[in-house]
Order: C-alpha cells, then sequence, then structure tokens
C-alpha cells in the first residue's frame, strides 16, 4: 500500500509541475519575457524539489568506484606461508564462527591466525561503503581486501524512509555492475586485468578467504 501511495504521490507532482511550468511561462510572457524563460526557471525549481540529489549520488558514487574500490592483494598465502614455514599446517578452520563487534567493525574468525573483518559505513548521504579485509590476527597485517560502494536504496522492499522510493537510485548498485571487467592489484604495484561479468572482485575475494580459511 505505501509503494501505491508514493506513485501516486509522483505522479500528482508530476501534474503539479506542469501545472506550475505553465504559470512561469504565462507570468514570463506578462512581464514581457519569453515564454520558454519563464517555463525552464519554473522546471527547474520543480526539478531540484525532488531530484536536487540525482546528480550528486551518481558523482560521489562514480568517484569512489573509480578511485577507491576494488579487490587488493596485499600479500599472497603463498608469500605468508614462506614466511610463517609449518604454521599453516597447525591452524583448524572454525566453522559457524560467531561474529565479535569492535566499534563499527564486525569480526569473523576463519582460524586460529586470520579473521575477516567487515566494515559497512555510510560515507555521504545514501553512498554506502562497504570494505572487507582478510587480517592476520596476530600481526594486524591485511593480507587482502575488498572495497565497494552502494547506493542502492530497498527500492519498495523493506522501504523505511523517503529515499527507499526514489526509483531513479535503481541502478546504482555494486561498483561491479558499471564495467565489464576489474583488476586486482598485488602489493599495490604489480596488477593484472582478471576477467570479465558482475561481482567478479567480490568472487575472487571470497575464493581467498576461503583458501585462508582451510589451507
Amino acid at each position: 500500500m505505501m509503494g501505491l501511495l508514493f506513485i501516486v504521490i509522483f505522479v500528482l507532482y508530476l501534474i503539479i509541475s506542469l501545472i506550475v511550468i505553465g504559470i512561469g511561462m504565462h507570468k514570463a510572457r506578462l512581464r514581457g519575457y519569453k515564454r520558454w524563460q519563464g517555463g525552464l526557471l519554473a522546471a527547474f525549481i520543480m526539478y531540484n524539489l525532488l531530484f536536487w540529489d540525482l546528480i550528486p549520488v551518481y558523482v560521489v558514487h562514480g568517484y569512489q568506484c573509480d578511485n577507491n574500490a576494488g579487490f587488493t592483494i596485499h600479500k599472497t598465502l603463498e608469500q605468508w606461508k614462506q614466511e610463517n614455514p609449518g604454521v599453516a599446517e597447525t591452524l583448524v578452520p572454525i566453522k559457524n564462527s560467531s561474529s565479535i563487534k569492535m566499534g563499527n567493525t564486525t569480526r569473523y574468525q576463519l582460524n586460529q591466525r586470520f579473521a575477516w573483518d567487515l566494515i559497512d559505513e555510510n560515507i555521504w548521504y545514501i553512498v554506502n561503503k562497504r570494505d572487507e579485509k582478510i587480517i592476520d590476527i596476530q600481526t594486524g597485517a591485511i593480507v587482502a581486501q575488498y572495497v565497494d560502494f552502494d547506493s542502492n536504496p530497498s527500492q519498495f522492499i523493506n522501504a523505511n524512509t523517503f529515499n527507499d522510493y526514489k526509483f531513479w537510485f535503481a541502478g546504482l548498485g555494486s561498483c561491479e555492475g558499471r564495467s565489464d571487467g576489474f583488476i586486482v592489484c598485488q602489493d599495490g604495484k604489480s596488477c593484472e586485468w582478471i576477467g570479465k561479468g558482475p561481482l567478479l572482485q567480490q568472487y575472487e575475494f571470497n575464493k581467498l578467504k576461503t583458501q585462508v580459511k582451510y589451507q
């Protein structure tokens, strides 16, 4: 019912906007201006009353995806094993590990040496950041990291706020939906083009997480 109500509201808003634009054109003609100037000003005002956040959200989301998102391998599992000889053979995977809250970080222990940290935070308006890390518990070193940005409201499903009904954000989901492939970097230096398709970076991160857990 709420979804239907908001659809009705949007339709009414469109009708009101057309009326306001018509009034703007009429007022402009009476004052000696061109009709299109008054209509354009009225349209601009009505647009920004509701859609003011459309361009800023797309710009912020796009910038974050292009500059701060991705899958980075800071140290391969083979490198870690060479630095810690014989340790991998002693590790036992922790199945159904319960979560531990540490501030805004949720930690799941993978085995006696490694943990998987998740940090979900809002960086601006409805643009959210998801930061996942595989951590060496003993040293605190980050073995691998996956960062993604999401600006997609719930879109009528479990909607709680007015933003959830803004259908113009329906196409803003994971950064991985914006391109056909992705780059994986090791040690921040060597980068390699991996493949094509959506959500491959997250797939590669989860695959590495499984390898670290059950090594």
